[in-house]
């Protein structure tokens, strides 16, 4: 069984519910990017191709597990400028509030990163996962505004 917790990729739908998502979206269509949370916020992301990678060689080998996606962690804010200088938009987040603590919500991320390397299975960098979800959604872009417009 695999459970995904925040994936990338070129198949990735547009949905502004998703931070990487909302970032590519607002970078795209004004070429700025507003990170509303103020305070810090903790994910592990991983390529949707690189999970199903690692779950179909499991499969293959018969190995029976549950396993949770995990991949690059990465702060909101450090995406957000990984999104902002791909393509070329401003970066800018809510004053952050000093009295709360930060948002953690991802898995430890050792299980499949040796799961991953035992499969020899290379995962993709935060970077190349940002750049490839960007080109879907550039792909999709068109689409979702004549959605999102009717």
């Amino acid at each position: 069984v695999g459970r995904l917790w925040a994936c990338t990729g070129l198949d990735m739908p547009i949905d502004e519910k998703y931070a990487i998502s909302s970032f590519i979206l607002q970078a795209l269509t004004e070429k700025k990017i507003l990170i509303n949370s103020t305070r810090e916020v903790w994910r592990r992301y991983i390529d949707a191709n690189d999970f199903i990678s690692i779950l179909h060689k499991l499969t293959k080998s018969g190995e029976s597990t549950i396993l949770d996606s995990a991949g690059s962690l990465v702060e909101l804010g450090e995406l957000a400028s990984m999104v902002g200088s791909a393509t070329n938009s401003l970066v800018s987040r809510a004053p952050m509030d000093k009295g709360t603590g930060p948002d953690n919500y991802f898995p430890d991320g050792l299980v499949m990163s040796r799961k991953a390397s035992s499969l020899g299975i290379t995962l993709q960098t935060m970077q190349e996962q940002v750049e490839r979800t960007i080109r879907g959604h550039v792909q999709k872009l068109p689409n979702y505004l004549k959605e999102y417009k009717s």
